[in-house]
């Protein structure tokens, strides 16, 4: 059985940024808990290539800087690893930060849900 969202582009316009922001804290915490690693983390998020679509896209700078600064990590990682978690932590708090600063989205839910 397959599963499939479908999103309503008025819908998501609305709350895109706020999706997003949720899916980069999770990813962080994820990180944090280490239960993905680095390279994951920029496979999903946390690359060059995803900050650029998100400038194209006009999408909040901040969530961009965060995108941007979460592609250091690695280097991070490498060079002063004794940093890791505290960098982390402020891309964390940055989100929370970020995210507090948006409406409380008021629809029951912004997708459906489809099972084939």
């Amino acid at each position: 059985m397959f599963m499939k969202i479908l999103v309503s582009k008025e819908e998501l316009s609305k709350v895109d940024e706020k999706i997003l922001l949720l899916a980069v804290l999770g990813m962080l915490r994820a990180l944090e808990g280490n239960c993905i690693t680095i390279n994951e983390a920029e496979k999903f998020l946390l690359s060059p290539g995803m900050a650029d679509i998100l400038k194209e896209q006009k999408c909040n700078e901040k969530i961009v800087h965060i995108i941007e600064k979460g592609c250091e990590l690695e280097d991070v990682d490498s060079l002063i690893p004794e940093k890791l978690g505290e960098v982390v932590k402020e891309l964390i708090d940055d989100t929370l930060n970020i995210l507090n600063g948006y409406k409380e989205f008021d629809k029951s839910r912004w997708f459906e849900l489809e099972y084939e």
